[in-house]
């Protein structure tokens, strides 16, 4: 994309594996939390700079990375005009009830997404896309 003229933003943001296993963690049953604060924050200060166009903003991203595109459309406060996801989920309950890593997703969300009384597992599921969806009038399963 840099090669076709377009200003690439890559903040080495809360979970990323390259700065060590505590700044990974934080981002565990709290998707949706620090991780996109610290993306909307980068391109806030980034957008700042004349040699960004702020009205033509993008993002982009493939497996958590798409989520995380999913969910910016959702709270970007018309900060992107588009948004390209690659493999990335949309439905957090049902990346769970499908994924084949079922020790990762079960320690990743902290429990199910029928565990009602289950605090942390509802904490992440609320950050799932597919509310906002349910807030824009879309079909949306409850559990």
């Amino acid at each position: 994309m840099a090669s076709n003229g377009y200003v690439v933003v890559a903040p080495s943001r809360r979970g990323v594996l390259t700065l060590g296993q505590a700044w990974t963690d934080q981002i565990s049953k709290d998707h949706g939390g620090q991780e996109m604060k610290d993306l909307l924050c980068a391109i806030d200060e980034v957008k700042k700079e004349p040699w960004v166009d702020a009205n033509n903003l993008g993002s982009i991203g493939a497996s958590y990375g798409g989520y995380t595109v999913y969910w910016l459309a959702g709270h970007h406060n018309k900060r992107f005009k588009v948004f390209i996801s690659h493999c990335g989920v949309f439905n957090s309950e049902m990346e769970y009830m499908t994924t084949d890593e079922m020790f990762f997703d079960s320690w990743e969300m902290g429990g199910a997404p029928w565990e009602t009384n289950n605090k942390v597992a509802m904490k992440s599921f609320a950050q799932s896309p597919t509310p906002i969806c349910k807030e824009l009038g879309y079909p949306h399963h409850d559990y």
